[in-house]
């Protein structure tokens, strides 16, 4: 009489097998649920920064009229507070504060900052000393949020002068 071998797998090593499987699919969930999360912070940083490109197209088209005529006839900025942000409403105005946009999946803040700039005796801007260019502002556009407990944001920022005589 022949041995009959058993060719069959014992319980270890099916035990084993389904260990390495569910670690090779807990891994591709998981690298999936990764590039989702990437995938909606790329999108949401997206909308934010167009958000803030159309404030800043909107201040930059607007700029001439944010001149108004100064003692000594001299073409200067209307007087905007730096400490003071500020919003641009759907009829292009500009209001202090900050707007606030639901974008469906989340709350957004946009704000627009503008600030004084220095220049020494060469015309060259500074950060401090030198005297204020009545004809220029820095304006700074910052759009901010919070995604998965973090606090993001976006900023924009240009400097805007004087082109033309008001």
């Amino acid at each position: 009489m022949t041995k009959q071998s058993n060719q069959g797998f014992s319980v270890i090593e099916v035990l084993i097998s389904l260990g390495m499987i569910t670690l090779i699919v807990a891994s591709i969930g998981a690298a999936l649920t990764a590039n989702n999360r990437l995938g909606q912070a790329g999108s949401t940083k997206d909308q934010a920064l167009a958000y803030a490109r159309e404030s800043m197209e909107v201040v930059a088209q607007q700029a001439n009229s944010f001149f108004a005529q100064c003692p000594g006839n001299l073409n200067c900025w209307i007087a905007f507070d730096s400490t003071q942000p500020y919003f641009i409403t759907d009829a292009n105005t500009l209001v202090a504060g900050t707007e606030t946009l639901n974008t469906g999946q989340m709350t957004m803040t946009r704000s627009i900052t503008f600030t004084d700039l220095r220049r020494d005796a060469n015309g060259d801007i500074v950060a401090s000393g030198g005297t204020v260019d009545p004809s220029s502002k820095k304006v700074t556009v910052v759009v901010s949020w919070v995604q998965h407990g973090q606090s993001k944001n976006v900023t924009l920022s240009t400097i805007l002068t004087r082109w033309k005589n008001v």
